[in-house]
């Protein structure tokens, strides 16, 4: 397990030497976070831009020839990256959440419940991209993935972008919509995180690297 929080710990390391790419699309998370309505944009932005910005560092830098010289094995790389997307998930929805609950607040257009929502859809919203994204991304490479990952990101950034605050408001009080809606779309985004994982460590595990 320490072998796995220290491969997660050298990839937000890796990140943060990135300081333009970090501050410009912290900039653009905490600006549109600010807006309520704006959750899911502001979420959509920041975890295509800094996951895949870590993903493509690493194909970049030929950061897997140095994960040649440490012990550890393909499988444990393969999930080291899958954690770290679940972790960078987690933070990105609780600065944006948090973001938004202030600004909610200071306004005075506080609304738990169309919050709660916003969170669950970008969470969920989050994972479908990342189960089909990260796979894609170590199996191909990020230059071969780069298109399937845009298509993606467009279909998801537009289908949140479908989503209005007023309308997450009046949903918020429909009970078959808050259950068992949105908990089986969750759990359908898990499922699929699960099968990209079990599509891709296998060919992870064999592939072979080369410089792009």
């Amino acid at each position: 397990m320490n072998t796995m929080i220290a491969l997660v710990k050298a990839d937000f390391i890796k990140l943060f030497s990135l300081k333009k790419t970090l501050l410009l699309f912290g900039i653009i998370t905490m600006g549109f976070a600010l807006l309520p309505q704006m959750l899911l944009f502001s979420f959509a932005v920041a975890l295509y831009g800094l996951l895949y910005t870590a993903l493509a560092y690493d194909d970049s830098n030929g950061a897997y020839y140095w994960y040649g010289t440490l012990p550890v094995n393909r499988r444990q790389i393969f999930q080291s990256k899958y954690l770290f997307a679940l972790a960078m998930i987690l933070l990105l929805i609780l600065i944006t959440g948090l973001l938004s609950t202030l600004s909610s607040l200071v306004t005075g257009n506080a609304s738990p419940e169309a919050l709660l929502i916003s969170m669950i859809i970008a969470v969920t919203g989050g994972m479908t991209f990342t189960a089909i994204t990260l796979p894609l991304t170590l199996c191909l490479g990020s230059a071969k993935s780069r298109i399937y990952a845009l298509i993606l990101y467009i279909g998801c950034f537009a289908a949140m972008g479908q989503v209005d605050h007023a309308w997450l408001e009046a949903i918020s009080r429909i009970p078959w919509f808050a259950f068992p809606f949105l908990p089986l779309l969750f759990l359908g985004s898990c499922l699929l995180l699960a099968l990209g994982y079990v599509w891709g460590i296998g060919r992870y595990c064999r592939k072979e690297f080369k410089a792009e």
